[in-house]
């Protein structure tokens, strides 16, 4: 569609590349981006690279791209936003397990921490700091977050795990001795996880049933939002 000469061009082009981005499933390489857009691959390259630096998109291990935290940034005074929903279910959790519970977004290859929400009575302290990151082949987040993926022989038996039980558990992968259980959510533009971390022995029966249930709780919020 022709741009009118009142706006601008390459703007047009940047927002239709975040749409597309955002949208997505999955993330998408260059060549993906530029079929889908209609643009040429040179142009959908430099636009994801100006994208890239404000953060509203990021690159993983496979140059694929896909929606980044600046995302949320934009979205914080919109009603519905993710962190919002989540945040009183999370309260729930953080306080029925003494443990802090995480809100979990994939940013390019990494697992990026967006909400942290502490229990009122805490049983064991456990840093938690709100902006962390790490791969998203380790850690229950990341395996949560890698069960949007398409499946694959060589996924990770907790992405496995994920896909059909709706959970899955590590244990020193992010940090050693802490232990983690996560979920992911069902229902945003991007995926999103939720978890808890602990330090010591925990009944993983009991705590996966009660992440899961906010999960779920969490997903139709989601839905009906």
């Amino acid at each position: 569609m022709p741009v009118s000469s009142t706006r601008s061009q390459t703007l047009d082009r940047g927002l239709s590349v975040l749409e597309i981005v955002s949208s997505a499933r999955t993330p998408l390489t260059v060549s993906e981006l530029a079929e889908r857009a209609g643009l040429h691959r040179s142009i959908v390259y430099r636009l994801v690279r100006t994208l890239e630096d404000h953060r509203l998109i990021a690159r993983d291990t496979t140059d694929r791209f896909g929606p980044a935290t600046g995302l949320l940034s934009l979205a914080t005074h919109v009603s519905h936003d993710l962190t919002t929903l989540s945040a009183p279910a999370l309260q729930r959790l953080a306080d029925a397990t003494g443990l802090a519970a995480l809100l979990v977004i994939r940013e390019g290859g990494q697992a990026a921490t967006v909400l942290v929400v502490e229990p009122s009575e805490p049983l064991v302290p456990l840093s938690h700091c709100l902006g962390s990151r790490h791969d998203l082949d380790v850690g229950a987040p990341g395996h949560a977050l890698r069960s949007f993926d398409a499946p694959s022989p060589h996924d990770h038996a907790q992405v496995r795990r994920a896909r059909t039980h709706g959970w899955a558990s590590s244990h020193g992968e992010v940090i050693d001795g802490a232990s983690c259980v996560a979920a992911p959510l069902a229902g945003y533009r991007t995926p999103a996880a939720i978890a808890v971390c602990f330090l010591g022995q925990r009944d993983l029966t009991e705590l996966s049933a009660q992440v899961v249930a906010t999960a779920h709780d969490i997903s139709q919020q989601l839905a009906s939002a």
